[in-house]
């Protein structure tokens, strides 16, 4: 049973419930993954039902009347409260989508006599109706005890008004069906279809149709999923439909009027802007936690494709007690593919908040034994030896990843971090150090951002494929971004790439910036060298705000690592770096490097004190004690060279 603070993730629903607690109050949650649609305010219950169990039998504290409900209660949230007791401590929250089309029945289950109950305690059910008939309807409600004994039914009456019909079609540049993201408004109201495009927002199995991006450019941010094709039934009056199918196509606008009765056919012809992956980048997300058990593979990409993500990694996570998001198969057997786009196995294991949570890519089975947790080391060596990539979550900064990063990077054992252009000191410090590391980012979905919102793209040679997208990731072809493009190169050459001059010379370097104007515009373009802006353009004309371009001859005496940064008004884009060495000297920084050394050695004592404090167990802190000395004697070889 998982405990969580209702006031943090549910203030609505608990005033709306009309329970004062006691505080702290905590709910008990058993179906915890329901919280998504809700913790933003993405459904609304305006109707609460209040039924109390007495002698057994199921009565209203008040009748409710559903009344003059419009179209756009096609779908109508009502929160319904089942208890034996007048205030009641805890609560089991639930998640009950109801078709009024099929039966007028709305089955509930309360469950005095479950292991799992509480006594004290009220069941709160989330129930969504849709298709609810017209005219003035009565239905039931209906209360079973946990062996589906019925208890009693009650009625509820229904009334709905006529609403207007809309029939959309959606189709790409071929005139080919495109999945999409979608909200349509009536009246500033949220309306969508009963059929969407089903999306696993937690670790379950029951879809939910729609989500919150604060992005949007409506008042209401709730919008929903297309396969390309949808109708429903919205409010009569103004009507606001805005479609978006990731950055590489304009992002659609339409306002209009609509009439009771009136039935409005809309055909939607999306504009592509860029074409990415004819020029061989590829959009990739290395953090999405989907359950996955090979059924719902086709929902999953489908989601991808109507986000323009061509390679999603899903991740099954864990922690030293379990593993969460399941995935069905690993590898080749992992992999589900159509087209440009590709879902693929990996793991967000270890994951710990003394060290940090890793990424993997391409492991061939899940590396997580509670035995060895707190040696990541063990897990990234087998996933090295299966041909995979190992990377650090959250900017390499969150959760102490900087502790982890200061074993693992020098002892060769992490290929990438996570983050994005405002983030990147972790990959500043390594690339400062001399070593390399390549630019990655994810949404963390469902955690932390909206799926499709936060990407990177790799330049892959050849036909697209799993096994080219990972050699050119390894190779470091790759920039982050969540709305901007960056096409940079030095001498030719793309990121990641090193170039070894024998003597200092000049090299030509090319940036360029560009953004979908439909998305937002350029407002900064910078060359980055060392961790400082060595030449930038600050758009000022219509073009540059949407295309700028910095050609720049640099002039290099030493080694040094350079990187592109694109900032727009509120997305931002930024490449991994391209190495140059002159001589065969390292291409580290050499000032402040002595103090950069004693940082990261620093993190290494901070394991140590953990492991001392007996704050990481002890049957694994002599063997973590062996990688950290390692780390230690590569930064007293550093110290020794400069």
């Amino acid at each position: 049973m998982k405990r969580i603070d209702v006031i943090g993730y549910f203030p609505e629903l608990a005033r709306e419930a009309g329970i004062k607690p006691r505080q702290p109050w905590i709910w008990f949650v058993s179906d915890l993954q329901y919280q998504w649609p809700y913790k933003r305010g993405i459904q609304k219950w305006p109707v609460t039902v209040r039924i109390r169990i007495r002698d057994g039998k199921p009565v209203y504290l008040t009748p409710p009347k559903l009344d003059s409900l419009t179209a756009e209660i096609m779908f109508q949230g009502i929160l319904v409260e089942i208890s034996d007791v007048e205030k009641p401590d805890k609560a089991y929250l639930r998640f009950k989508p109801v078709n009024m089309r099929d039966s007028q029945n709305i089955n509930l289950v309360y469950l005095p006599d479950s292991l799992q109950y509480v006594p004290g305690s009220t069941i709160i059910y989330l129930v969504r109706l849709s298709e609810i008939p017209f005219g003035t309807k009565t239905l039931n409600i209906i209360v079973s005890d946990s062996n589906n004994n019925e208890l009693g039914r009650l009625p509820l009456a229904v009334t709905t008004k006529k609403p207007a019909y809309l029939k959309v079609k959606i189709t790409d540049e071929k005139g080919d069906p495109a999945s999409a993201r979608v909200g349509v408004y009536s009246n500033n109201h949220f309306n969508y279809p009963p059929q969407t495009l089903p999306l696993y927002p937690w670790d379950h199995t029951v879809p939910e149709g729609l989500n919150y991006d604060p992005t949007w450019p409506a008042k209401r941010k709730r919008v929903f999923y297309t396969r390309g094709t949808f109708e429903m039934a919205i409010q009569p009056g103004d009507v606001f439909l805005v479609v978006k199918k990731g950055v590489e196509y304009k992002r659609y606008e339409k306002r209009f009027k609509i009439k009771a009765g009136e039935t409005r056919e809309c055909s939607i012809q999306l504009d592509r802007y860029f074409n990415l992956p004819k020029e061989g980048w590829y959009s990739s997300d290395d953090h999405v936690h989907v359950y996955r058990d090979g059924k719902n593979n086709k929902d999953i990409l489908e989601w991808a494709k109507a986000e323009g993500v061509n390679v999603v990694n899903v991740l099954q996570m864990g922690d030293i007690g379990r593993e969460y998001y399941m995935q069905y198969a690993w590898g080749d057997e992992g992999t589900y593919a159509e087209g440009n786009y590709l879902l693929r196995s990996g793991q967000e294991n270890p994951r710990t908040h003394e060290r940090g949570h890793v990424l993997m890519i391409n492991n061939a089975r899940s590396h997580w034994d509670p035995a060895t947790y707190y040696v990541y080391e063990k897990a990234l060596d087998l996933t090295h030896k299966e041909g995979g990539l190992n990377g650090y979550a959250h900017n390499g900064t969150i959760f102490n990843a900087e502790r982890g990063l200061a074993i693992d990077v020098p002892l060769g054992k992490s290929d990438f971090v996570e983050v994005d252009a405002y983030h990147m000191k972790a990959l500043y410090d390594w690339w400062n150090l001399g070593y390399k590391q390549t630019v990655a980012l994810g949404s963390d979905y469902p955690y932390a951002e909206w799926f499709g919102d936060r990407n990177f793209y790799v330049y892959v040679r050849g036909p697209f494929n799993f096994d080219n997208w990972l050699k050119a990731f390894k190779e470091g072809k790759t920039f982050s971004s969540t709305g901007p493009i960056i096409d940079f190169t030095v001498d030719e050459q793309l990121p990641g790439s090193e170039i070894v001059l024998k003597t200092p010379r000049r090299l030509k370097v090319k940036l360029r910036a560009r953004i979908n104007p439909t998305l937002d515009t350029l407002r900064r373009v910078e060359l980055i060298s060392m961790g400082k802006t060595i030449a930038e353009c600050v758009p000022e004309s219509e073009k540059e705000k949407v295309d700028c371009t910095i050609e720049y001859e640099l002039p290099v005496n030493q080694s040094m690592w350079i990187a592109g940064r694109a900032l727009g008004k509120r997305t931002e884009a930024h490449t991994t770096a391209i190495y140059i060495s002159v001589d065969g000297k390292p291409f580290w920084n050499p000032d402040g490097l002595e103090d950069r050394i004693a940082y990261m050695e620093g993190k290494l004592n901070e394991l140590e004190k953990l492991i001392n404090d007996g704050k990481i167990p002890a049957s694994q802190g002599a063997s973590l004690m062996e990688y950290i000395n390692q780390a230690r004697e590569v930064y007293r070889d550093m110290r020794a060279k400069l």
